[in-house]
């Protein structure tokens, strides 16, 4: 919770003897006080933890610092018995997908009844991102955002992240909840470059009897660096699933878009 400023020197010299007893330990921010530590404020929010947790709120860029959104996945944080209050799975990938571009994590919030049974709502949602999160987990778990772009300035409602040994680019086509529509099967996209042998694939678009993935077509144009011909029938793929379609790029360069 957070402190009224009188608690301040008390709180630094908790949080002090914390660190001290227990360095690997990571500290929420919220609620810590006036103290910042070492930090270079230019590049980091510098609070007095180690990560930053906007609540109840969808950052609309990237944030200083290390973070975290925490989201109710209802009207509360505790039991809400009404399922009309909870989102849905899709909701929770479409939010996930853009908070990991942005370079941030998400924590969605329920709690149980007085039995400790979660709402029949909470379980859905939660078992659909899963199934999403078993085809396109690699385009979330263990990603670093893009270095210029979050997003893509030719088509907006693509997400970027990449691999944490730069290798592989990820872009995340996605669908509603405000999303542009695709004008058309041709996605442009201005903020990667592809070696002329680069592969582009989709997650869970794959040949049915060998489950290999199917390469896509692309190329360049006047207008974008790079232009994907995404299939017709790619939701007839069961691995498939609304709100984002994930592009996998092997030999992929970020550039200034």
């Amino acid at each position: 919770m957070n402190f009224p400023s009188q608690f301040d020197d008390d709180m630094r010299e908790t949080i002090k003897l914390a660190r001290a007893l227990a360095p690997s330990t990571l500290f929420r921010g919220r609620g810590m006080g006036g103290y910042k530590g070492t930090c270079d404020e230019t590049t980091s929010a510098c609070p007095m933890g180690d990560y930053e947790t906007p609540e109840e709120v969808f950052p609309s860029s990237t944030v200083p610092g290390n973070w975290q959104v925490i989201y109710h996945g209802s009207k509360f944080m505790s039991y809400d018995p009404v399922a009309a209050n909870y989102v849905n799975g899709s909701f929770i990938v479409w939010h996930l997908v853009d908070i990991v571009a942005k370079g941030g994590l998400m924590q969605i919030g329920y709690g149980p009844d007085a039995d400790g049974r979660f709402h029949p709502k909470a379980v859905e949602a939660l078992e659909y991102a899963g199934r999403w999160l078993a085809t396109n987990g690699e385009a979330i778990y263990g990603t670093r955002a893009m270095p210029h772009r979050w997003n893509d300035t030719a088509s907006d409602m693509v997400r970027y992240t990449r691999s944490k040994d730069g290798a592989l680019v990820y872009a995340t086509v996605l669908s509603g909840f405000g999303a542009r529509p695709l004008p058309s099967h041709a996605l442009q996209l201005a903020c990667v470059t592809l070696a002329a042998d680069a592969q582009v694939t989709i997650l869970g678009y794959v040949d049915e009897t060998s489950r290999a993935p199917i390469p896509l077509e692309w190329s360049a144009s006047a207008t974008a660096k790079v232009v994907v011909t995404l299939p017709a029938d790619v939701h007839q793929h069961p691995g498939v699933l609304p709100p984002g379609v994930v592009l996998k790029m092997t030999k992929a360069t970020p550039v200034e878009c």
